[in-house]
């Protein structure tokens, strides 16, 4: 079946008022908004056409930086259905694109020296040579200055992508802001992907835009960060010379310069061009992509003193190493070998925040996948998403990668009869090998049935696509699940009875009472098994020391538990930051607090003394705080901060409450009264209400 693209008109829905149209994106409109619920105003990405691998992708783009806040990166907001359609809302940058900008600041210079002539001048968005072929020409000191300060910002930008484990895959012109007061914006993700991640949305075809693409992005290589540097450069050579370095008729003739490599230096073109600028675009252009620079290198060519690449990385990796978790392996495998006798079981696995139920859950699946018994498909539910069904959507999401790599005729035979599956979830919308011109399929209305025809659908692909195989459905942060979720999610359990079906869900303890995905699913009569995991105890602690420091002394190590309480996150906190200080605990929450702004770290300060789980909003007016959607993630991403949701609540607290411990060490005695205070002002209130 084939997705029909959505009307282009985008009222906003109740949530938004949209303000005016700003442009087109990789797949997507954007608009101008105000968001009526956060009370500010966004730019919305509106996916033109909910087609499988677009949607794929619009998807990616946003879960790739939800979590990433940089001055120079736009910030991503939230993912949301309205209206059945998707859209995010993200950042609103006003501002010129880079060349526009750097064009119009070399006119102003000449307008301030009567004695320089303008070497370029801007035409339909880009910069023109209009130098002709008089060498006496050439560009100020001032404009050089000016692409030095841009480019030194946009390498930052480009670095704490990659340090974040994304290539960006689409550098140009259009997608680099720079605002009024000077800021440089690294926008439109929509080609961005992991190092690492799954690449089945792009693998038959070249991502990009025509003379910007790296050589080996042309001819077919992985992405790399290499692939960005060299569209960096294909920039920086444009600000310099007012022109590509890379010419032709069409897209396959400029591909074909490219890959030939005959271009000449700036300098060769332009007078004034300083010799390392020159140097470093002709390093970046080179066709080999080990010959150019690096991350660190271009910073350092650049002028960039100091830049914190540790800020920028993802803090929540997965480690292939789990440590003395026999038990709780064995436990999951026997449950996946009662399964097989036919029957569906549900494991709900959880520990405190930070004792490794990812790690556990992921090491399960990968001996699972070694044996290729089972087929498996799982995801993780997302805290910045608004998606209806969104834990439906997960599994579904990764049951369409799965089929994108391989599909079975019968597939072929259940997606030809779907209907409501792929209207509820576009990313199932394959086009079926198969026709069924003869039979006639109603679409169901709306509401009950429509979600009943969906599971029915749902069932008959997910078995079309397992075959004899047992199946496991394995879903992360389960906490995170909508209530329209669990109820579609025991139905098609139910209706899988008789075949061999194992589903982990992995959660947080402490949420399972504030979860209404979990409650719902517990009160079924479903067959579950809980596993809970318990911290490591002494011995177990000390490996896991002992494995992320080799050789650390046995008085250090001994410290480190004492600070961590055998905690597994706070361990490798701990020994990944100085594991040897006197007081480890609070010294490795204070290097990752240098990794945040100002006001995450009042944040994070005010959640040390409230001693207890305190509202969002409650946080944000004793703070003072417009929204807290900057300090919030940025503390996510360094684990120094949990949030749960009910309905429209939303609670903060430390990442784990031994981190408490440290207060006295964070905080002095004023800044604690103070902290205290402004707590203390808000509650009466907060009760009232």
């Amino acid at each position: 079946m084939i997705s029909v693209p959505l009307a282009m008109q985008f009222e906003g829905g109740d949530r938004f008022e949209i303000r005016g149209q700003l442009g087109a994106g990789s797949f997507g409109i954007v608009y101008e908004a105000f968001d009526r619920h956060r009370n500010r105003e966004v730019a919305i990405k509106l996916l033109e056409r909910a087609a499988p691998d677009t949607l794929a992708r619009f998807k990616r783009e946003f879960r790739s930086l939800a979590e990433l806040r940089h001055p120079n990166l736009a910030s991503l907001y939230e993912l949301l259905v309205v209206n059945e359609r998707w859209l995010f809302t993200m950042e609103l940058v006003r501002g010129a694109d880079l060349l526009e900008h750097l064009a119009v600041s070399e006119l102003q210079h000449c307008f301030l020296d009567e004695s320089l002539t303008p070497t370029i001048r801007i035409r339909d968005a880009e910069l023109i040579d209009e130098r002709g072929d008089d060498p006496s020409l050439f560009l100020s000191s001032i404009y050089l200055a000016h692409v030095r300060d841009c480019f030194r910002q946009l390498a930052i930008a480009v670095a704490a992508l990659h340090a974040h484990g994304v290539v960006h895959r689409d550098l140009k012109p259009s997608n680099v802001m720079i605002t009024p007061e000077g800021r440089v914006v690294l926008l439109d993700f929509g080609l961005a992907i992991g190092v690492n991640a799954d690449d089945t949305v792009d693998r038959r075809s070249i991502v990009g835009t025509p003379g910007y693409l790296s050589p080996e992005q042309i001819q077919g290589s992985a992405s790399t960060a290499a692939g960005d540097w060299y569209s960096f450069g294909v920039l920086l050579y444009q600000a310099l010379t007012g022109n590509v370095p890379f010419s032709g008729r069409t897209p396959i003739e400029i591909a074909e310069s490219q890959i030939r490599a005959d271009q000449i230096s700036p300098a060769a073109i332009v007078k004034g061009v300083s010799d390392d600028l020159d140097s470093l675009c002709r390093d970046l252009l080179n066709p080999a992509p080990a010959a150019r620079p690096g991350d660190d290198e271009v910073l350092t060519r650049l002028g960039v003193d100091r830049f914190g690449t540790r800020a920028d990385e993802r803090t929540r990796k997965r480690t292939d190493v789990v440590i003395d978790r026999a038990r709780e392996t064995k436990a999951l495998m026997g449950e996946f070998r009662a399964a097989q006798r036919g029957a569906v079981r549900v494991v709900f696995l959880h520990g405190s925040p930070g004792s490794g139920k990812t790690s556990v859950a992921d090491h399960f699946l990968t001996q699972l996948r070694a044996s290729g018994q089972p087929f498996i498909v799982g995801g993780r539910c997302h805290p910045w998403e608004s998606v209806p069904l969104n834990a439906i959507d997960a599994i579904v999401d990764s049951l369409a990668r799965s089929l994108r790599r391989e599909r079975p005729p019968a597939v072929d035979e259940a997606l030809g009869r779907c209907v409501a599956v792929t209207r509820l979830f576009p990313g199932l919308a394959m086009e079926a090998a198969i026709a069924f011109a003869d039979e006639t399929i109603q679409l169901p209305p709306t509401g009950e049935k429509l979600l009943v025809r969906a599971t029915a659908e749902l069932r008959g692909v997910l078995t079309a696509a397992a075959g004899d195989r047992p199946i496991v459905i394995m879903l992360d942060d389960a906490q995170w699940g909508d209530f329209e979720s669990a109820r579609v999610f025991a139905d098609l359990l139910g209706q899988l009875s008789g075949r061999a079906v194992l589903v982990v869900l992995a959660y947080r303890t402490e949420d399972w009472r504030t979860s209404l995905f979990l409650q719902y699913l517990r009160g079924t009569g479903l067959p579950f098994r809980e596993l809970a995991l318990p911290e490591f105890g002494p011995k177990t602690a000390m490996r896991w020391i002992e494995l992320l420091v080799p050789g650390i002394a046995k008085r250090t190590a001994y410290r480190i538990i004492r600070d961590a309480g055998r905690n597994a996150a706070l361990i490798e906190m701990i020994s990944r930051a100085h594991p040897s200080a006197a007081a480890p605990l609070a010294d490795a929450i204070d290097l990752h607090l240098n990794n945040v702004s100002s006001a995450a770290r009042a944040l994070f300060e005010l959640l040390l003394v409230a001693e207890e789980p305190i509202a969002e909003s409650t946080a944000e007016e004793a703070l003072e705080l417009f929204e807290s959607d900057e300090p919030l993630r940025s503390l996510v991403r360094e684990r120094l901060v949990r949030f749960r949701r009910t309905g429209d609540l939303h609670e903060l607290d430390v990442y784990h409450p031994r981190m408490r411990l440290a207060a006295p060490l964070l905080l002095t005695v004023s800044r604690t009264t103070e902290l205290q205070r402004l707590l203390d002002a808000v509650r009466p209130r907060e009760s009232e209400e």
